[in-house]
């Protein structure tokens, strides 16, 4: 006996054709609401710490924190260049306000 195909389902031995399996959709959240531009660059966490001027620690804890979000690509962390404006852009409206009472 053979082995089925990858994914461990034996194809269908019907002559007639079935109908297209339908891919289950994710949940929408907020991330995956964001579009992509063709002009949007992905960073490295490295490109991205230095075009900040952050450290690696802090990019982590502002990941963390929810304040900068990223994207896991292949195993590799990569963030949109309208990310990091978007975040230089609160900082500084952030600091345009003055202190927090």
């Amino acid at each position: 006996m053979a082995w089925p195909p990858c994914g461990g389902r034996q194809r269908a031995t019907s002559k007639r054709a079935s109908p297209p399996l339908s891919v289950p959709q994710r949940p929408s959240s907020r991330r995956s609401c964001r579009m992509r531009t063709d002009d949007d660059r992905l960073f490295t966490v490295a490109e991205a710490c230095t075009w900040l001027g952050i450290s690696d620690r802090t990019f982590r804890r502002l990941r963390q924190k929810g304040v900068l979000h990223a994207a896991k690509i292949g195993g590799s962390v990569r963030i949109r260049e309208s990310e990091l404006l978007r975040l230089v852009a609160d900082l500084v409206n952030e600091d345009a306000e003055g202190p927090k009472p």
